[in-house]
């Protein structure tokens, strides 16, 4: 990836975060970042066209983004910095190698599969500072938290699906104009 593509990447993600911060009809429990990086870590390891691919990237955005997440968050400092960041590492270290990229489903179950532990990652972090006295206030599970729960990881999932379909499909566009 050169230093453009980078320096447009840094410039999209903080396009997604703007939006996601600012949009006041945006459902709160969808994360731009976490499609980017996980869409980004799918294409990445797919498209033979990109053997430079490097996962430190998308590490790098997942850092950057979790950063700027965290600055407009009222969450102590971190927990979208370490979910973002332990989701990259174990979407791109167990659950892409055990899928084929070939089929929908898979990106679908991809997604699903890196939405859990994204959310998985909030609630067991946000937990962690609630024990350490860092937070007041604690998760309750009821019905509320169990409807938005579910529909963060079904959303953030046909996004990811969404968006990676728009990626391949502009992918050949471009091939065939080369």
């Amino acid at each position: 990836m050169n230093i453009l593509k980078f320096i447009l990447l840094i410039f999209f993600t903080l396009f997604l975060m703007i939006l996601e911060i600012s949009w006041p009809n945006f459902p709160r429990s969808l994360s731009f970042i976490l499609i980017l990086i996980i869409v980004l870590l799918i294409e990445g390891s797919q498209d033979i066209s990109l053997s430079n691919f490097k996962p430190k990237y998308v590490l790098i955005l997942a850092i950057f983004g979790g950063i700027l997440l965290d600055i407009y968050s009222i969450f102590p400092p971190g927990l979208f910095f370490l979910a973002l960041l332990a989701t990259t590492y174990i979407a791109h270290r167990f659950i892409l190698p055990r899928f084929s990229l070939a089929s929908f489903l898979s990106i679908f179950v991809i997604g699903i599969l890196s939405s859990l532990v994204y959310q998985l990652l909030i609630l067991i972090i946000s937990y962690l500072y609630y024990f350490l006295n860092l937070l007041e206030a604690r998760v309750i599970f009821d019905r509320f938290y169990w409807t938005i729960f579910w529909q963060a990881i079904i959303g953030n999932s046909l996004l990811i699906l969404i968006f990676s379909l728009a990626v391949r499909l502009i992918g050949a566009k471009y091939k065939k104009l080369r």
